[in-house]
Formats: structure tokens, C-alpha cells, sequence
């Protein structure tokens, strides 16, 4: 599977979905999550692992300097939220492509219902048919023994 940081047009690959990358951004969001924390420690955790998630040639390209101190810290946010997005995006286009494939069984359900009901005669037949079938005459038995 690949994955990939979209960030100003540019893509930046990012390495395979790792229980140890997962690890790292749950206390990322964790900490960011924390009054405690303050905001300098949180941002500084996000750009460190922007820079070992892409790299430091591909960080210098996203945040224009080496020098923590200068970079812009919205370059920080919407670079790591960007990583989660990039390791998420095939999760959700395989929930999209489920969602349209029962979308796809159900509009032929639906297209099938609707060929029935312009050919009434054929929904008789099928009527009719279902009332000639065998009935059990044997009263069933529920579970509470009704």
C-alpha cells in the first residue's frame, strides 16, 4: 500500500502504516489533546515527526528552514494532519468503494421492483403464485411456546 503527504501541491511519499508510526501519532493527538502540555512542546513533537516521517530534505522543502524556531507553525499543523490524511485516505476509499458497491446492489433491487410494477400482469402472476404455494397448517412454535 502506498501512502503520501499532499502538502502545496506536492507529494511527499510516506513509509508503510506501522503499529510503531500509530503509536507515535495517537500520543502526538494525545498530547495535543492536553491542557498540560504547552504549545511550544506540542508543536515541536509534530515537527519532529514530520521531519522523520518525510524526511529532513522533503521537511526543508515543506517548512522553507531547518530551524524549528523559524518555521511557520500552521506549516507544522496542516503537515501533520496532512500525514494523517495520507495514511487514512485508502481506509476511507475502501469504506466508499463497500458504500457503492451496496448502493449498486440495492439500485438493481430497486430497478428489478420497478420492471415488476409496469408490467402489472407480471406482479399477478407472481402474486398468484406465492398463494399457491403450500401453507403449514401446523401452528409454529415461539419461543415461549405460543
Amino acid at each position: 500500500m502506498q501512502y503520501e503527504l499532499v502538502y502545496n501541491n506536492l507529494i511527499y511519499p510516506l513509509p508503510k502504516y506501522t503499529a510503531a508510526v500509530s503509536k507515535e501519532m495517537a500520543a502526538i493527538d494525545k498530547q495535543n489533546a492536553s491542557m498540560a502540555v504547552d504549545q511550544e512542546r506540542k508543536y515541536k513533537s509534530m515537527y519532529e515527526f514530520v521531519r522523520k516521517t518525510v524526511g529532513s530534505e522533503a521537511a526543508m522543502e515543506i517548512f522553507e528552514t531547518d530551524n524549528f524556531e523559524d518555521v511557520d507553525l500552521n506549516a507544522i499543523t496542516i503537515s501533520y494532519l496532512g500525514i494523517r490524511v495520507g495514511y487514512e485516505k485508502p481506509l476511507l476509499q475502501a469504506k466508499q468503494a463497500a458504500d457503492n458497491a451496496m448502493t449498486e446492489a440495492d439500485d438493481k433491487k430497486l430497478q428489478i421492483a420497478m420492471k415488476m410494477l409496469e408490467k402489472p400482469e407480471e406482479l399477478n402472476k407472481l402474486i398468484q403464485s406465492v398463494d399457491k404455494m403450500p401453507k403449514n397448517t401446523q401452528p409454529m412454535m415461539g419461543r415461549f411456546g405460543v
